[in-house]
């Protein structure tokens, strides 16, 4: 018997995407997001909630010139992203698929500035065996709490294949059949942390991929045992979302646009491996929360070099260029985009998408 009430609380950050400041690094406008925001409400929820044990799941250094910089131009480790998760106190951090945008070596840089681990379960090697942990074990209260992390599986289909080479990536629901039963053996609950939404595909696709790249509705319907689930990958805000079997999930938007929060609660005296009462929410911070002014110092001299590449003259616009109609006849900006494609990679033939249709190029001086 345990003597007294437990709590655990799971706090997260998803898709981040190289967001820090409450400002958008491509129009300079207010951006209702970014890490420093998503910090202030998390020290709120610190001191309301001691012991509360924080994730991050996934997608965090692609994205802004302020993430892309320090890659591109090879500043020793730590990548300021990873350095900002590690001064905030992050436990763990689910992969996500941007993770291997810039090849497995730097992936594993990464990974070794991180005073936290790196989870996947259905990310395996030549061995078979996962090349992350799968698990990240955490006791509070004297409760046992497993933390099964899952990334899309579909990473080969926009990966390219030298940063991924001898990596197999398995089927989500299939893994947690593998996993759950065995974490409900050792632990008083079961979260799963997955670097996926719900169902569906993100670009647009027809038809759905095997294995799913986003299978939540899926495993939450052929996986008994979980007690909850915290999604991402599709950027969207879901406070709660019950699966088949009243599994509830919830996902935390994008950009540190929000917080995600679950909830496991015991009464006192309950016997081990009862299950717990679980609630969850997605805290928006928005532009009325403001950010975080020890983040904001950290992240100041990387944003600041961020900037000055970024107003770097590289071109003149005799002209006005404009997306609009681009997709049904014949447009400047396409043509430019594929001369320069052709003319860095040596192709014969250039292809593109055109993600939109309404952006436009100011005549006067290209930064």
């Amino acid at each position: 018997m345990i003597a007294s009430p437990a709590r655990i609380t799971l706090l997260f950050t998803a898709d981040l995407h190289g967001r820090v400041s409450p400002l958008d690094p491509f129009t300079g406008a207010e951006f209702p997001g970014g890490l420093a925001r998503a910090v202030t409400v998390l020290e709120a929820r610190r001191a309301a909630e001691p012991g509360a044990i924080l994730l991050d799941l996934g997608d965090l250094v692609q994205g802004t010139p302020f993430a892309y910089l320090p890659i591109a131009t090879r500043v020793p480790d730590p990548h300021p992203m990873i350095r900002l998760l590690n001064r905030v106190g992050c436990e763990g951090m689910v992969v996500g698929n941007h993770e291997f945008n810039y090849g497995y070596d730097w992936l594993q840089s990464c990974r070794r500035a991180s005073k936290f681990p790196w989870l996947a379960a259905n990310v395996v090697g030549p061995d078979g065996r996962p090349i992350f942990e799968p698990v990240l074990r955490v006791e509070r209260g004297g409760r046992r709490l497993a933390i099964l992390a899952l990334t899309t599986p579909q990473v080969p289909r926009w990966e390219a294949p030298r940063h991924i080479e001898g990596l197999t990536f398995l089927d989500a629901t299939e893994t947690a059949r593998e996993w759950v039963p065995r974490l409900r053996e050792e632990a008083d609950a079961v979260v799963v942390a997955a670097h996926m939404g719900w169902t569906g595909v993100t670009d647009g696709g027809i038809e759905l991929p095997t294995p799913p790249e986003n299978d939540v509705e899926r495993l939450l319907r052929e996986v008994p045992g979980i007690d909850a689930l915290l999604m991402a990958h599709t950027h969207e805000l879901v406070p709660e979302r019950r699966g088949a079997l009243g599994t509830p999930a919830v996902q935390a938007a994008w950009g540190g646009r929000a917080l995600g929060e679950v909830t496991l609660e015991w009464d006192e005296g309950a016997p081990a491996k009862t299950a717990p009462r679980v609630t969850t929410t997605a805290r928006v911070t928005g532009a009325a929360t403001a950010p975080s002014a020890a983040i904001l110092e950290d992240a100041a001299p990387d944003e600041a070099r961020a900037k000055a590449w970024v107003e770097t003259i590289v071109g003149e616009a005799e002209a006005p260029f404009t997306t609009t109609g681009a997709r049904y006849r014949d447009n400047d900006v396409l043509a430019l985009i594929h001369r320069a494609s052709r003319e860095f990679s040596g192709a014969p033939l250039s292809s593109s998408a055109l993600f939109y249709a309404d952006r436009s190029i100011a005549a006067g001086p290209i930064r």
